[in-house]
């Protein structure tokens, strides 16, 4: 019997650990997807804009900030056999919430010195493409709520660590996406995670290879049916829920980050939800949630029952 449940478990464990993780590339055909070419920068070094508040009781210095968000990116250009460099210009000047054509944004916005417009999010990411170009990448950008989250350098209570959110949002700014088991991009309180897993290396490698290099197997598209647009089949060109409704009914958002016919990308922060511990469904309290965490623990507890049956 001891042996039956063990087994069992370990099946579970094996399973859920497989399907933890799961990468795809965004196609430029979203009416036929999988006939396009994948979505990318279509040339290196990318610009790279970052705006920060010059004084926030929210964040870290807008040194350590900076510094966080670079290392973030670095960790991307630096993945074996990837060709792909960033080239940081400061801040960008007139600020434009939505981005500049060319480049990535990184934003931070204090509600006061810089805009927040995505209401209680803690986080929205969108991506912009042409399908005219055959996927090139016409700009992209990550903004943070640094009006009512806290964000830290390192694991901090109640706080969100900036490279790590920066580290878990960058593929969606470079033509794939990379989600967890339950369709949530990690990024949690108390917790850092910057150590890029092998899907965020494949994805990378896979569309920005370096000559005389081997290129990962081509993973799959992203179904562009399994976007958040609240069932709109074929939108007027804006995101369908732009993080608000319909998202605010459904855990986790039903926003998976493709909105249909119109070349935009954009995968929001979650909505705050009444019931939530954390008042986001998209950051939650670093604890142990892991699936193989608790299989291995239950694992545990069978074994220390069977050793007090043999005893008896």
């Amino acid at each position: 019997m001891l042996f039956r449940a063990l087994s069992a478990l370990l099946v579970l464990t094996v399973a859920q650990s497989a399907a933890w993780a799961q990468l795809c590339y965004k196609d430029s055909d979203e009416v036929n997807p999988g006939q396009g070419d994948p979505v990318k920068w279509k040339s290196t070094p990318v610009p790279v804009y970052i705006n920060i508040p010059s004084a926030s009781a929210n964040l870290p210095t807008p040194a350590q900030v900076e510094a966080a968000v670079k290392a973030a990116f670095s960790a991307y250009s630096s993945v074996n056999c990837v060709d792909l460099t960033f080239d940081f210009k400061g801040a960008l000047s007139p600020f434009v919430s939505n981005g500049k054509d060319g480049g990535i944004l990184v934003y931070f916005g204090d509600g006061t010195e810089i805009p927040w417009t995505f209401t209680n999010n803690a986080w929205f990411v969108s991506m912009n493409f042409n399908p005219a170009t055959v996927g090139g990448i016409v700009k992209a950008y990550m903004a943070f709520n640094a009006k009512d989250f806290k964000w830290s350098i390192g694991a901090e209570a109640n706080k969100i660590d900036v490279q790590t959110a920066v580290t878990q949002l960058m593929p969606e700014t470079l033509g794939y996406s990379v989600t967890g088991g339950t369709f949530q991009i990690p990024i949690k309180f108390n917790d850092q995670t910057i150590t890029l897993t092998t899907e965020q290396e494949t994805g990378v490698q896979f569309l920005y290879p370096k000559s005389g290099c081997t290129a990962p197997t081509k993973p799959p598209f992203c179904n562009p049916a399994a976007a958040g647009d609240g069932g709109v089949a074929a939108d007027s060109g804006t995101p369908g829920d732009g993080g608000v409704s319909p998202d605010s009914t459904v855990f986790p958002p039903a926003d998976s980050g493709v909105t249909k016919m119109d070349g935009n990308v954009v995968a929001d922060g979650g909505v705050i939800r009444p019931g939530d511990s954390d008042g986001c469904c998209r950051v939650s309290h670093a604890r142990i949630t892991d699936t193989t965490a608790l299989v291995l623990i239950g694992l545990g507890l069978l074994v220390l029952v069977g050793r007090r049956r043999r005893e008896r």
